[in-house]
């Protein structure tokens, strides 16, 4: 049954339009055409809207940094034309490397060898994933056929490199070719290494520790390149104690670990006989007072140990027999001077113990007080001989073992 309360507004809006005057009409015709063509323009817009967020969204399916094949094949194309300076923009080395874009290239010109995936040339490939990816590193593997039919591959890996604006990570090749190598240089503590000229930063430099002969542990220095550029390099190191160091070497996968090893220079002879003279010196003084403190010496563990104390006394008795009523001081050496010559004194390296034995002679002077027979001090002078043996390690000279042999 038609509902009594419905009101038929067509028959009200036809009448409307039967009452209005043509003009009337036509303005609201025009009116109404108006409204659709906004209509229409705010529909279309928002489609057109929508339609370029969505292209926005799967550019990335279509362009090569974004996919892991598509980029991949480009990496291995500019390999095989030997475009070094594509292979580095599309590799990690741009992201990771201290070397630049010209080094690079400048390296792979020279040693092109070092960066091919085949002897022969390449006449065809194909790249597809390798396995499942691990966090960010997904695996490609390259077949390739060369100009004498023979086929072969190659695997290497694609890092995922956001680029903090696209939802979809940008791909970079790792270099995993010969051209670049992963090297450690090794070195003696307290020593400045240089590699062509640039010294090696504390940042790529740790402290590590070793064994010496006698159970005691010693430190050296590890430079980590990593990575860096196949190659002829000069380096350079100096050490307070030695000799200026300085080699060629071809730094590459098969000679990645360099062992420096430096010579002792004149003037680190000198530091080390006025180091012998000052022990001397304090030995004496505190044997005068029966009272060596082993802390004023720089003695080694096992010596401060084992032998340090008993050979202290037996100097302290030898040194000062039979004068209990007289005491010695203002002992001071006036001259010192080597017995034997360095000529086979060991380098000081990194992977072993320096050892250096002084055969001395020393001339002194000292204040003897006798006061059962004199009132005043009387000065004396006197030449002593001293054997002592010291050990480089951890940067500095430590006593490892020593005699003396003078009469008061």
């Amino acid at each position: 049954m038609e509902n009594q309360n419905d009101f038929n507004f067509e028959l009200f809006e036809d009448n409307e339009r039967e009452k209005a005057s043509p003009k009337q009409r036509e303005k609201r015709t025009a009116d109404k055409k108006k409204r659709q063509r906004i209509v229409n323009a705010v529909f279309f817009g928002v489609l057109g809207i929508i339609i370029a967020a969505a292209a926005v969204l799967a550019a990335p399916f279509f362009f090569a940094k974004y996919n892991p094949e598509r980029y991949a094949v480009q990496y291995i194309e500019a390999v095989i034309s030997k475009d070094y300076g594509a292979v580095y923009d599309k590799s990690e080395g741009r992201k990771v490397a201290d070397f630049g874009r010209d080094e690079f290239i400048a390296a792979c010109e020279k040693s092109p060898e070092l960066i091919s995936i085949s002897e022969g040339e390449i006449t065809d490939f194909a790249v597809q994933k390798y396995g499942a990816p691990v966090e960010n590193v997904q695996n490609m593997l390259v077949t390739f056929t060369n100009g004498e039919g023979e086929t072969g591959t190659y695997i290497f890996p694609m890092l995922q490199i956001s680029n903090g604006f696209w939802k979809y990570d940008e791909y970079a090749a790792v270099l995993t070719f010969d051209i670049i190598c992963r090297a450690k240089i090794y070195a003696p503590m307290q020593t400045a290494v240089y590699l062509n000229g640039e010294e090696l930063s504390e940042d790529i430099c740790q402290t590590l520790s070793g064994n010496m002969a006698g159970g005691e542990s010693f430190s050296y220095l590890e430079f980590s390149l990593d990575p860096m550029l196949a190659g002829e390099y000069t380096l350079k190191a100096e050490n307070a104690y030695c000799e200026p160091y300085e080699q060629s070497c071809n730094i590459n996968k098969l000679n990645c670990e360099i062992y420096i090893g430096m010579d002792l220079s004149e003037d680190g002879k000198a530091q080390l006989i006025s180091a012998a003279e000052s022990n001397i010196t304090t030995f004496i003084n505190g044997a005068a007072e029966n009272s060596v403190d082993p802390s004023s010496l720089p003695l080694t563990d096992r010596f401060a140990k084992n032998g340090f104390e008993e050979t202290a006394k037996a100097l302290e008795k030898e040194l000062y027999a039979g004068v209990d009523y007289i005491s010695v001081s203002d002992f001071a050496i006036s001259n010192i001077a080597l017995t034997n010559d360095f000529e086979k004194a060991p380098r000081i390296t990194a992977w072993n113990e320096a050892r250096i034995t002084l055969d001395l002679t020393f001339d002194y002077t000292y204040k003897l007080n006798n006061s059962k027979y004199a009132a005043s001090p009387e000065s004396r002078n006197g030449r002593g001989y001293a054997i002592i043996t010291y050990t480089c390690a951890n940067g500095k000279w430590q006593m490892d073992d020593f005699s003396i042999q003078a009469k008061f």
